[in-house]
């Protein structure tokens, strides 16, 4: 620089990558609803869940063996600070789906089950102008049909932009609860209010193969996911999906034990996985559902809570912070399905089940934080998920490289990416080590790129990260002195 002044100068800076105390978690679930999308959709809350799956038998009520699950899921989920979730409602194979005729208009109920029985579709041909006509959809609540939506002046004209298949079937604006298709353009002449028949929940109970079936849509999300099935003890259709070389390896499943399972987990088939976590007993809460009795309460499985808990603490600490201890009560919960004595808890923490027990100011607290996979670093959930954050965040922070030149300038940009979000990921203290080297490492050189890696298209990062471990047991030390004399008692609890 010749003379003063303000000189600006381009060069090559490190990708900024986001905050890492953000999990970017979402909460899964698969279960039964009274109705809903059978494909993994977004909700962003209890309301929406309603809207989109019904909520405490607000539609017609199953006449078969399939119990609804996921109402009293998604409540207690975000009633614990739970975020956005995706869910899917699972049916078994023979479940039929509610539809109707109507002139020359087919109405189909928008996903399969019993509740489209409850809906009535009405069509009124307007007074002004006569070649238009309108689609009132009903629902039934509580044995009254109440107009849910109403679409004006729909066309049968398909270059109409009011076309009543654009309009209804419609992404954005369209129904919630039924989709249609018109035979052809003949002008409706009369209107007509029919219901929808031919719904049905199947005559089965829902299996493990459904499940399993059920869950092959999630495929196609990418993001980490904390899952839940409600009130399924057999997980392993949806486990062998989700660890093991050609799983997802980036989730938690939350694993619930059946109803009234004794301490001893007799006749119990649990999972053996880092990647899956059970939690034990079943939890009372306060009966959600509007009609239920003042003061009523309702047994439900615990592992809505935890996952809304586990999220909840995401926000408030960080993926590393293991979700469980005095701060980690269930909200809702007003007492546990049966008390433990001592010898019972110690033998579920010996067999790393999480245990859900009540503690004196803290109310009904998970008080476990291991996976079923004993004996490794893996075992604590907190690890678990750091080490599938990492690997997300890798993957995210990396994505650029693809079809780049393969050279050391690539290798650099790639040392440089990784290690920006470790990085802040130690100083938020998610990483261990008093200094950088001590927290985490990353590779990318010459040594594991070699000739014959470029020659296959191939790109080699190897990262290395020391976890943070949780603090389990709190070992204090008590004794009794005199000035100038030795120990006289010395206890350890």
């Amino acid at each position: 620089m010749a003379r003063p002044g303000v000189t600006v100068t381009e060069a090559p800076l490190p990708r900024v990558v986001a905050n890492p105390s953000r999990s970017g978690s979402f909460g899964g679930f698969l279960g039964t609803a009274l109705r809903g999308p059978t494909v993994p959709t977004l909700v962003t809350s209890w309301s929406d869940f309603v809207a989109r799956f019904g909520g405490f038998g607000n539609l017609i009520i199953n006449t078969n063996a399939v119990a609804v699950t996921l109402p009293d899921a998604l409540y207690q989920y975000f009633n614990n600070g739970g975020g956005p979730a995706y869910v899917a409602r699972v049916l078994p194979t023979s479940a039929g789906t509610a539809d109707v005729t109507i002139g020359t208009l087919d109405f189909v109920a928008i996903s399969p089950g019993e509740w489209g029985n409850g809906i009535t579709v009405e069509v009124e041909v307007d007074t002004l102008p006569t070649d238009t006509f309108t689609v009132s959809v009903k629902e039934k609540r509580r044995n009254i049909d109440v107009v849910v939506e109403r679409f004006r002046s729909l066309s049968m004209d398909k270059s109409d932009p009011r076309n009543v298949e654009q309009i209804i079937n419609s992404t954005t604006i369209g129904s919630q609860f039924v989709t249609v298709t018109q035979a052809d353009e003949v002008p409706l002449v009369t209107g007509d209010s029919q219901p929808l028949d031919g719904g049905s929940d199947g005559t089965a109970e829902v299996t493990a193969v459904e499940y399993g079936a059920a869950f092959d849509s999630f495929d196609e999300l990418d993001a980490n996911f904390v899952f839940n099935l409600p009130g399924i003890a057999d997980v392993s259709s949806v486990l062998a999906k989700i660890e093991g070389p050609d799983g997802r390896q980036d989730s938690l499943l939350i694993v619930d034990t059946d109803e009234n399972q004794t301490p001893d987990m007799d006749g119990a088939t649990l999972p053996t996985s880092s990647y899956a976590a059970v939690y034990y007993p079943w939890i009372y809460i306060g009966d959600p559902a509007p009609d239920a009795p003042r003061g009523g309460i309702k047994k439900v499985p615990p592992g809505a809570s935890v996952a809304g808990m586990i999220l909840r603490t995401d926000a408030s600490r960080g993926v590393f912070k293991a979700p469980a201890g005095v701060a980690s009560s269930l909200t809702g919960a007003v007492a546990n399905e049966r008390r433990l004595t001592n010898t019972e808890l110690d033998t579920l923490a010996g067999t790393n089940i999480n245990v859900i027990r009540p503690v004196p100011g803290s109310g009904i607290t998970v008080m476990g934080a291991r996976t079923r996979t004993a004996g490794s670093t893996s075992q604590y959930i907190s690890v678990r998920r750091t080490l599938n954050f990492v690997k997300k965040r890798a993957m995210e922070v990396s994505r650029f490289a693809l079809f780049e030149p393969n050279t050391p300038s690539l290798w650099e940009q790639l040392r440089v990416a990784n290690g920006a979000f470790l990085s802040e990921l130690w100083q938020i203290g998610g990483l261990a080590g008093l200094e950088f080297s001590q927290a985490y490492y990353v590779k990318c050189d010459g040594e594991n790129n070699t000739a014959q890696t470029i020659a296959n298209g191939e790109v080699h990062v190897e990262i290395g990260v020391a976890p943070v471990f949780p603090a389990e047991f709190v070992v204090i030390r008590v004794g009794q002195f005199e000035a100038d004399a030795s120990v006289v008692v010395s206890e350890e609890f």
